[in-house]
Parts: structure tokens; C-alpha cells; sequence
């Protein structure tokens, strides 16, 4: 058996679970120290959902957005996996990209054009002590016989690592104003930016003022360089009232599901108190879903979709004609002629929730503090109170290679870029210039660094931002 295999097992004499463990075990993501953490873009992920649809209820056209709709319905699409996560990325083109000009070829979906570029978000740490658990998800959903429909669980390998309940994750959220106010002191009396490349004028960030005022809630014609903190300020306080009311959507549609499955549960596949119990301890003013069972609700435009019937009628045919919400092999043991017919209210179907033995809960709710106000909304939910020690940085010990991140680095000179001293054995004297992070970072914090280039004899070139952590 292998090494790691055996010794990944005895540590889990340290995890807490009643249950049985299943066939296998999924590990959760961990850092070069062997920290769990929350990737920094699965949190982004999440707050990009909640800015679309905000974005969707405040500053959308619906006509044109049909048209977005019924554009994908005219495509021929070869590939169907591809197809049915790509059919609205013009809607998120709209509301987050800026177009740029080149050559008189007006461009609508470059990534580097991307307003959400301004916002940055760190890797959540989990800074609880022995924040881990084990838990085993099962599928819940409502099923169909030839005696009607009636509620039902699947079994799901593996077990899974999971953040215990009542665990601290800390991230930053930052908002990248001097980026912003650069851009802005050199947009034209159109709006935009022209950049000379070669013999030809491009058009830069076209549509910037309207896309940050819509998103961001910022009106960057009165950003200067006495007012740009108080603008960031006001930037990350829109981003989290959005995530707000975004959540309170989620959860509008959760209790839907939950009422629905509970009303089907005729055959007693799970004790409903059980699974009730779960889903009311997500409440409160400031919470954020994400990770992998936040599901389709919290990925996607669907609960915009849902609020406008032509609108909904428009995306029950884009699921009939991409199988969204078909179940995987059904078309195989379809009669002839008979094709698939969703749902858009009943759907999605089934959910993946732990189960436990008193409880059934869903999976990924946190509650959101900022930091900015002292005044932070309470929820219902107790929040463990765990006090915060500095985190002593500590020599890097393992082989060294491009692409190796979680490495503690110490901020010696603050700037554009910042300078870093590195904590690896016989380097620990060599200054480096931190690249992937354009704003000033306060002088003697310590970081996360990884490594972006080596040389042949094994010597670091580059080193780029990884992420901060708790100090």
C-alpha cells in the first residue's frame, strides 16, 4: 500500500466522526504545510454569481437577454457538456466585460478586460484549532414510479473531509483602487484608454464607467487620490450587501426544495425533523455559499430566470435542448420519439447534504463579516469564538520546484512592486521582487509567496503573491 496512503490514514484517528467510513475518503484541499484551506477562486466564484445577479435584477434589458437566449437555442452545438455551461457567457460578458477596440475590430469577451480584475480575494484559511471532521453526502432528491413521485436518498461515495461547524475561515477581500484611479486618469473625454501599439491606436476599457458604477456602485468620474479609500470602503460594503441578498435568494429557493421533499417523503427515506433541523440552522443577515455543494442555484443565472415568466419559458427550452436537469443514460431507455421535458420549477432535483445520525444539513454556508464595520449583523447561528494567534512563520522544508506555493515570506520594503525576503535556508538574506500583486503591502507583514521561475541549477528567479494569512 502506499506510504503516503498509510500515513494520510493514521491521521484520521485525530479527525472526529460517528459514523462508518465509506470505500474511500476524500481529502480536502490543503496547502505545502498541510493546512486545510478555501481557494481564493471558489470564494471569487461565489461573489461573481452574486454581482451577476444583482447586476441581472438591477441593469438588464430582458429583451436582450431573450435574445441571449434564444441565440443559443438557434446554435448547432456539436459538443453538449461544453455547450450547456457556455450558452450565457454573453450575459456575464455584458456585465462584467469591457470591450476593446482593435484594428476596428470591436472585442466583447477578453478576459483582460474583466472588471472583477479589480477585485482580489485571498485563499480562506482555516484558522480553527483541529478544524477538520469527516462526514459522509448523500443524494436527496424526488424520484418517479408508475405510482407517482416520492422522495428518496442515494448513497454517495467517498466520505469526505469537511470544516467542522462553528470554524473560523479567514480571507481578504480587497479592491484594487489604485489600478482603478490609474485607468481613470487616463480615459479620454469617450471614456476610454488609446494605446498606440505599433502603427495602429487600440481602444482600451471601453465602458469602464458604466460597468464599475453597475457593479461596484462607484462613480469613478469623483475617484481621486483623497477620496480612493473612502471609494474602496464603499466598493467591498456593495460587494457584500449583494452576497447578502443574493444568499437570502439561495435560501428562498432551499426552503422551496425542502418543502417539496418532505411533502413526497411518503416511503420514509429519511426522518424530515432530521433534515428540517439542517436547513434552519442557515440563517442570519450576512452569509456566503460556496464550494462544491452550493449546486446550480449558486453557480449560475437560473434564479434570475426564474423571476420573469418569459424568461423561465425561454430557459425550459435551453434545458430541453442541452438535457440540463436530464438525468445522465436516460436518453438511451427513451421510447422512440419521446424526448426530454424539464421542469424549471422542480428543478434542481436532487441536492448532496451530509448526513449524519440526528441530522441532515446542507454544505458550504459561512457567515460573512466585514471587517470594515464594526457593527456586523448577527445571525442565529452561535460562532465559536476562537482566539486569533499570530502565525509564526516557519522554514520551508521539502523540494523546491516552479510552481510551489505556500512559502512564508517576510514584506521588508513596501511599494509598487513590494520587496520580500524569502524563509528557505541559505536564501533567507536575498531580496525578491513580488510580482501578482500591484498595491502596497504594509512593510514587515508576513505572506504567502509561491515560486513563478527557476533556472536550471535549481536557483529561484521570480517569486509571485500566493495569498496572506492570520498575523
Amino acid at each position: 500500500m502506499n506510504l503516503r496512503f498509510i500515513n494520510y490514514l493514521k491521521t484520521l484517528n485525530g479527525i472526529s466522526f460517528e459514523g462508518i467510513i465509506k470505500q474511500k475518503v476524500r481529502g480536502f484541499i490543503k496547502n505545502g504545510n498541510n493546512e486545510p484551506y478555501i481557494p481564493g477562486t471558489s470564494i471569487k466564484g461565489a461573489i461573481r454569481s452574486a454581482l451577476l445577479y444583482d447586476y441581472l435584477s438591477k441593469h438588464a434589458k430582458v429583451d436582450e437577454i431573450k435574445n441571449i437566449l434564444e441565440k443559443s437555442l438557434k446554435e448547432n452545438n456539436k459538443k453538449l457538456d461544453e455547450s450547456k455551461k457556455e450558452f450565457a457567457n454573453e450575459l456575464e460578458n455584458e456585465a462584467f466585460y469591457c470591450k476593446y477596440s482593435k484594428v476596428n475590430n470591436e472585442i466583447t469577451n477578453d478576459e483582460k478586460y474583466d472588471i472583477l480584475k479589480f477585485l482580489i480575494v485571498s485563499d480562506g484559511k482555516v484558522i480553527s484549532d483541529n478544524p477538520l471532521t469527516l462526514e459522509n453526502i448523500d443524494l436527496y432528491l424526488v424520484k418517479k414510479d408508475r405510482n407517482g413521485t416520492f422522495a428518496d436518498v442515494q448513497k454517495q461515495t467517498p466520505t469526505v473531509e469537511a470544516v467542522k461547524e462553528n470554524s473560523i475561515i479567514e480571507f481578504e477581500l480587497d479592491f484594487n483602487i489604485d489600478y482603478l484611479l490609474s485607468i481613470k486618469k487616463n480615459l479620454n473625454d469617450k471614456g476610454y484608454l488609446e494605446v498606440k501599439i505599433g502603427q495602429s491606436i487600440e481602444k482600451q476599457w471601453i465602458g469602464i464607467k458604466e460597468k464599475i458604477k453597475n457593479i461596484f456602485d462607484l462613480d469613478i468620474d469623483n475617484l481621486n487620490e483623497n477620496n480612493k479609500d473612502e471609494f474602496k470602503k464603499n466598493a467591498i460594503e456593495s460587494i457584500i450587501k449583494k452576497i447578502n441578498n443574493f444568499s437570502k435568494k439561495q435560501i428562498e429557493w432551499d426552503q422551496k426544495w425542502l418543502n417539496n421533499i418532505t411533502q413526497k417523503n411518503s416511503k420514509s427515506k429519511f426522518n424530515n425533523s432530521h433534515i428540517e433541523q439542517g436547513f434552519n440552522k442557515v440563517k442570519g443577515n450576512a452569509l456566503i455559499h460556496f464550494g462544491f455543494g452550493s449546486g446550480y442555484t449558486g453557480i449560475t443565472e437560473f434564479l434570475y430566470f426564474l423571476e420573469n415568466n418569459e424568461l423561465k419559458m425561454l430557459f425550459k427550452r435551453v434545458m430541453d435542448k442541452f438535457l440540463i436537469g436530464d438525468k445522465p443514460g436516460t436518453q438511451k431507455n427513451r421510447k422512440n420519439g419521446e424526448s426530454y421535458s424539464s421542469n424549471p420549477d422542480n428543478f434542481p432535483k436532487s441536492k448532496r447534504l451530509v448526513t449524519r445520525k440526528n441530522e441532515i444539513l446542507p454544505l458550504g454556508w459561512a457567515i460573512i463579516t466585514n471587517t470594515l464595520d464594526s457593527n456586523i449583523a448577527q445571525t442565529a447561528v452561535n460562532v465559536e469564538k476562537v482566539e486569533q494567534k499570530p502565525i509564526e512563520p516557519q522554514y520551508f522544508k521539502g523540494k523546491l520546484k516552479q510552481g510551489t506555493d505556500g512559502i512564508f515570506a517576510k514584506v521588508i520594503k513596501s511599494g509598487k512592486p513590494n520587496k520580500v525576503k524569502l524563509f528557505i535556508e541559505g536564501i533567507e538574506d536575498k531580496e525578491f521582487t513580488l510580482l501578482g500583486y500591484s498595491s502596497e503591502i504594509e512593510e514587515g507583514k508576513i505572506i504567502y509567496v509561491k515560486i513563478n521561475q527557476m533556472n536550471k541549477k535549481g536557483e529561484i528567479l521570480q517569486v509571485g503573491f500566493d495569498k496572506f494569512l492570520s498575523q
